[in-house]
């Protein structure tokens, strides 16, 4: 690829972020907005399960039982035959540490219950953000444009720079994987057309083709290993935005550079064939939040107590991991987490929950957060 002088391609992807969000600003910044916030009523009989586990801070090296024992919990794992594999998704914003990425520690954890209930081979891995990682290649298709302008600008039909595989690597991840015998799986790695054409609902408003990585082909079962951090363009990175990391670079981009419909396709992403067939759990580590800014940089709070959570239901998960992330908001600020529009446009097309059925392995010694919690989830 030709580099051309003065030109950076954080400062362009950025850019082309920011004409979208400032499009789009009404719906992610204010919280809650009417095409969100309309009531939406609970759906008869739907009552997910979600676990978790509370980690004294410092101790998540020791914590592999009770780990152990929220995702247990969570499912029974009869999806798991003898000898299947698994693909573990990742959070891979950059190369910098938790929470700026999933937990290594619970990486290594994940991959040794896999093991231990029966699977066979384990990979692990995904694509970074479009910021740290573009491999973008113009033959003859529907392409944004300002995709396009940037192939314009360089020069040329093919447009790459950086590497999951090193983000991984200096983020912690990569040295887990290698240590565990897990199979790393970088989606840039396999080249342009390891993608597949994939269609989405109407309603998601998609005006470029949608372009899917293989990978989940190679693999029988599909976990999430989340983290929380707050996003400046998603609202929050948990299991929901994770979907966004199978598509190719072309689809990712037309998708961020539109940013009124990014909740919207978001949804439409976790609900493709190839993805909601083999997902089948989400783990979400949140001992260390990121609480502004992300979703690589911003203040990160680690709280005395923190939190690891599970459940086969997504958005389960992310609602209660919404609710722990707004317990460490800016004091006197209290956050709607059904109001979200990342969860509200899921639940949307899917339903409300009558009520979530939580499930403390052990006690959280404040008490005073799990009130708070429980005021906002509407469980109390």
């Amino acid at each position: 690829m030709k580099e051309k002088e003065g030109l950076s391609r954080r400062d362009f992807l950025l850019l082309s972020a920011g004409v979208g969000a400032a499009v789009a600003c009404p719906v992610f910044f204010s919280g809650c907005v009417d095409e969100f916030c309309d009531d939406l009523n609970p759906t008869a009989g739907y009552r997910p399960d979600v676990a978790s586990g509370w980690v004294k801070k410092g101790e998540i090296e020791q914590s592999y039982a009770l780990f152990k024992k929220v995702v247990e919990r969570a499912t029974d794992f009869s999806w798991l035959g003898s000898g299947d594999s698994v693909f573990i998704s990742l959070s891979i914003d950059s190369g910098n540490s938790y929470p700026a990425v999933s937990d290594p520690v619970t990486l290594r954890f994940l991959a040794r219950l896999l093991r231990e209930k029966g699977a066979g081979v384990i990979r692990a891995g995904g694509k970074s953000r479009l910021e740290e990682v573009l491999h973008s290649r113009r033959q003859g298709q529907p392409m944004h444009w300002l995709l396009s302008t940037l192939h314009d600008l360089l020069e040329s039909d093919e447009v790459t720079w950086g590497s999951t595989r090193e983000l991984a690597r200096e983020s912690g991840l990569l040295d887990v994987m290698e240590a565990e015998g897990i199979e790393p799986l970088f989606f840039e790695e396999k080249g342009h057309n390891a993608y597949e054409r994939v269609a989405a609902s109407a309603a998601s408003g998609w005006a470029f083709p949608i372009y899917m990585s293989h990978a989940l082909e190679e693999s029988d079962h599909l976990v999430q290993l989340a983290r929380v951090s707050r996003h400046q363009v998603a609202g929050m990175v948990c299991g929901l935005q994770m979907a966004c990391s199978f598509l190719r670079d072309d689809s990712a981009f037309a998708m961020l550079a539109e940013a009124p419909m990014y909740h919207k396709r978001c949804e439409a992403i976790n609900h493709l064939q190839g993805f909601e067939a083999k997902h089948r759990l989400v783990v979400t580590t949140a001992t260390e939040l990121m609480v502004t800014d992300g979703p690589d940089k911003g203040v990160v709070v680690a709280p005395d107590y923190g939190m690891i959570c599970a459940s086969e239901d997504r958005l389960a998960n992310e609602l209660l991991a919404t609710a722990w992330l707004a317990a460490h908001g800016k004091e006197g600020e209290k956050e709607d987490v059904y109001c979200l529009p990342m969860t509200r446009c899921f639940m949307q097309a899917n339903g409300r929950p009558e009520k979530l059925r939580w499930k403390q392995i052990n006690s959280l010694p404040v008490s005073n957060q799990i009130s708070y919690m429980n005021a906002l989830l509407k469980m109390s």
